[in-house]
């Protein structure tokens, strides 16, 4: 029973509750912290710790898509809230979110980084006007670390235009003294090779697939367990099951959250307590179905 398991504390309270109460906390997205992401997390805080200067130290992020790099990148956000300060003038933002635009347009990208703060530049207001008035609000709001989302999408556009917008980039950081923590795929190198003195100044830190045989592969399926609130234990770790959920995620770490989780519901669905090898058997071959299904449309 799972009163000898360790299950985190949500997931023990929800073991008295309805089916559809534990389905629905299974299908909410949750950060599953293991060593890799750990490190980019301190990391990242180093960053927010550093003392100011005038070249700040940048880190970029890469790994495959669906590989968890926006859940790490949410997660240092949620531990670094915008707070109101005493005096009600301005907030305290130490860590902003933004998402790079999907081509290098630094109108889009400024418009985006305004929006953080909900400031609606004037329709008339310069590129120029946009970047000082960003500026002045890291500045107001005592940012230390700026994130940007999806970096190789600004590779969609002529090399020049990704110049442009790196150098912005460049330019922020400098003048607010804040450090740049991007994260994109390994393409997101290829945006730097355009400017390769800007690049000496990222440290990179990679997220690569996840390997079957590695233990820390092991752990992070018990910590994916111990989210879920099911009776009995899955005994994921087992050789075989393992393989199977590893077979049904591509090697990612979005892929294996995906595979235990519909796992985890198909298994309350039919009225058990534990997530079985043949519940992912069961998974695969509707996949391989509906895979089949659409290659013949």
């Amino acid at each position: 029973m799972a009163a000898d398991r360790l299950l985190a504390p949500r997931a023990r309270e929800l073991l008295v509750a309805d089916v559809e109460t534990r389905i629905a906390h299974i299908k909410k997205p949750a950060f599953v912290p293991y060593g890799n992401a750990e490190a980019i997390l301190q990391a990242m805080e180093d960053l927010r710790q550093h003392p100011e200067t005038n070249r700040p130290p940048n880190l970029l992020i890469v790994g495959r898509s669906n590989n968890g790099k926006t859940d790490i990148l949410k997660e240092f956000k949620r531990r670094h809230p915008v707070n109101e300060r005493p005096s009600g003038d301005t907030t305290h933002a130490p860590v902003i979110f933004i998402q790079a635009p999907p081509s290098p347009d630094d109108k889009l990208f400024l418009d985006r980084a305004l929006r953080v703060f909900n400031i609606l530049p004037r329709r008339s207001a310069t590129d120029g006007e946009k970047l000082g008035l960003f500026i002045d609000q890291l500045r107001a709001s005592g940012t230390r670390v700026m994130i940007i989302d999806e970096l190789h999408s600004i590779l969609a556009g002529p090399v020049h235009r990704q110049r442009v917008m790196l150098n912005t980039f460049k330019f922020i950081s400098n003048d607010a003294r804040v450090s740049v923590v991007a994260a994109g795929t390994a393409a997101a190198r290829d945006a730097f090779a355009t400017e390769p003195e800007l690049m000496t100044r990222f440290e990179e830190r990679a997220l690569p697939l996840w390997n079957p045989v590695d233990q820390e592969y092991k752990r992070l399926l018990m910590r994916f367990e111990a989210t879920l609130p099911l009776k009995e234990a899955s005994q994921l770790t087992q050789s075989q099951v393992a393989n199977a959920i590893y077979g049904l995620s591509g090697g990612t770490i979005g892929g294996i959250a995906r595979a235990v989780k519909e796992a985890a519901i198909n298994a309350l669905m039919a009225g058990q307590e534990a997530m079985s090898l043949e519940i992912f058997d069961a998974i695969q071959a509707k996949r391989s179905a509906q895979k089949a299904q659409s290659e013949r449309i």
